[in-house]
């Protein structure tokens, strides 16, 4: 009797696992999964450290500096290096092109630049109330798109002057610097050329599976 009650709750855990991991992964969440928050953990410091040192080297009085870098300036590094590898995880899993992975990266800080704009221009009250939009969300995107009709909605009011949404080439620039960084010090990924329909080479992520496996189930591999 004790152990099939064992049992029992072992193949109880392992469906409540294997439901969990669906859901984020229908979500676009799956970096908020217990196996994908401990890897970042493992990677997030080494990634902060090139970050800081680059954002250092930068702010000397006359060192040369990138004209899309003071649009970041603001997130403190430990902060832009938990966003990019946490847009990382979320679409590691698909076969995407490079291209594709840093307009995430550099969205995923611009969305967090944009809120904290928000809250510097909103009264106490609007600011409370996304705050408890944010805690219904039951997913990042669902929050963001919430966000931008709260954001429309007091523009079209007189109440807010919209964020000026940073340009496609900032964006660009912002989002493979983020990703070589995290490639380079991470090796969750590497990239390969893989030909396209019309035959022309396009750059794509392909996951290291030593690091991967395990995490999430089956790890879909990209075939070149």
């Amino acid at each position: 009797m004790k152990e099939y009650l064992e049992q029992s709750m072992v193949e109880w855990g392992k469906q409540r696992y294997r439901k969990a991991q669906r859901l984020y992964k229908e979500t676009g969440m799956l970096s908020k999964s217990p196996a994908f928050k401990r890897l970042g953990r493992e990677v997030h410091k080494d990634v902060v450290h090139v970050i800081q040192r680059f954002f250092d080297e930068c702010a000397q009085p006359q060192a040369c500096c990138p004209k899309w870098l003071p649009l970041i300036w603001e997130l403190e590094p430990d902060v832009v290096a938990f966003l990019a590898i946490q847009a990382t995880f979320d679409f590691i899993q698909e076969d995407i092109s490079t291209a594709y992975a840093s307009f995430e990266i550099a969205k995923a800080l611009e969305n967090e630049v944009r809120v904290r704009y928000f809250r510097k221009h909103v009264s106490k009250s609007d600011w409370m109330l996304l705050q408890r939009e944010q805690k219904k969300a039951d997913s990042k995107y669902r929050f963001i798109m919430e966000f931008w009709d709260r954001e429309r909605a007091l523009h079209s009011k007189g109440r807010y002057k919209r964020f000026t949404l940073w340009s496609e080439s900032y964006k660009v620039h912002i989002g493979t610097w983020l990703l070589e960084i995290i490639r380079m010090n991470t090796n969750l990924f590497s990239i390969r050329d893989k030909a396209t329909s019309k035959g022309r080479p396009m750059k794509k992520l392909c996951p290291i599976l030593s690091c991967l496996t395990g995490l999430t189930g089956t790890i879909r591999t990209v075939r070149y």
